[in-house]
């Protein structure tokens, strides 16, 4: 399959969905037999060294300064990624997510820059005669050289393609990060996860839902959770971001992905019925169900309906609570 180039605004979209943009000893032991102990006696001086704590800081503060010069040299991400493969789990979590952080930090930073060449007409048009989705591994297909190089290049350094209305461009791939997972804290871990969920399947294109309602929701309790369970990571306010963001879309619908149906009765639709209905039961407790289940309640008053019979005009009860509810997620 092709894609078609549209005239549509890509990096617009792509915005959107940003903001929418987680052998050890058991205890038994056994006494060996004396010819056991004779056959397998090591001389001292053949054990290797224990790692001593001052040898084992030493050795994180070497890591640490190769990877300030690394930065100074002003490496590549690819190598920054080398670098990682190699000495990031012998990090404490804490030096870890700093180190993953700057990385997370310079993707943003030149992502805009990254994307640029591929919006150039002689790039756009090679892309676009290629078979769809465009992988690492079919690259190699790519006949124009300067167009291969540049796309070879994206991939390396940690990006994957993304097409939106038939443009063509470098997103972050989040989810190569995985595994760095275990070298992490918890927190970190977690919000990486987030954002790989949504750079393995963006939840939007084209002004609506690719996924389905109950997978749109299961992303937005993760965003709760995370909150929740990490309320002073420094990446919670960025979470409450695409938290606040899902939650408007949520509630509200999306411009080509509406919660009512638009045709006729202008009553909610069933697939967002029973969503809505999943998340107050399953996730009472959590802030995302407290708010949906008042909004179910509203809804049941007004017979299902989100505006009037005829579609002219809002229900005021409807559009009051929608408006009451954001707001809440808005309060710090």
């Amino acid at each position: 399959m092709r894609i078609k180039r549209k005239t549509a605004s890509a990096a617009a979209i792509c915005l959107l969905s940003a903001i929418l943009l987680v052998g050890c000893d058991n205890g038994d032991s056994q006494t060996p037999s004396s010819s056991s102990n004779d056959s397998s006696v090591v001389n001292q001086d053949q054990q290797p060294a224990e790692q001593t704590p001052s040898n084992e800081t030493a050795d994180k503060d070497q890591i640490i300064k190769d990877y300030e010069a690394l930065k100074t040299s002003k490496a590549s991400i690819s190598e920054v990624l080398a670098f990682f493969d190699q000495q990031l789990a012998k990090l404490s979590p804490e030096d870890a997510d700093r180190l993953v952080r700057e990385l997370a930090a310079r993707y943003d930073e030149e992502l805009p820059s990254r994307q640029d060449p591929f919006y150039k007409e002689n790039v756009a048009s090679v892309l676009n005669e290629l078979e769809w989705p465009i992988t690492s591994d079919s690259v190699d297909k790519i006949q124009d050289e300067s167009v291969r190089t540049i796309v070879q290049a994206a991939f390396a350094d940690g990006y994957k393609l993304e097409a939106v209305e038939g443009s063509i461009f470098p997103i972050v791939d989040y989810g190569s990060l995985r595994k760095f997972a275990d070298a992490l804290s918890p927190a970190y871990s977690a919000y990486i996860e987030l954002l790989a969920q949504q750079s393995d399947q963006k939840a939007m294109s084209d002004g609506g839902l690719v996924i389905s309602w109950d997978q749109f929701a299961d992303r937005i309790i993760a965003y709760d959770q995370y909150a929740s369970k990490f309320p002073t990571s420094p990446e919670v306010s960025k979470v409450k971001t695409m938290y606040e963001g899902a939650m408007t879309i949520y509630l509200n619908g999306a411009d080509n992905t509406p919660i009512y149906d638009r045709e006729g009765s202008y009553k909610l639709l069933d697939e967002v019925k029973s969503s809505y209905e999943r998340i107050a039961k399953d996730y009472a407790d959590t802030q995302t169900g407290k708010i949906v289940q008042g909004f179910v309640d509203v809804l049941k008053q007004s017979d299902w309906q989100v505006r009037s019979s005829n579609g002219k005009t809002a229900i005021q009860a409807v559009d009051s609570y929608r408006e009451q509810a954001l707001a809440e997620i808005k309060q710090p």
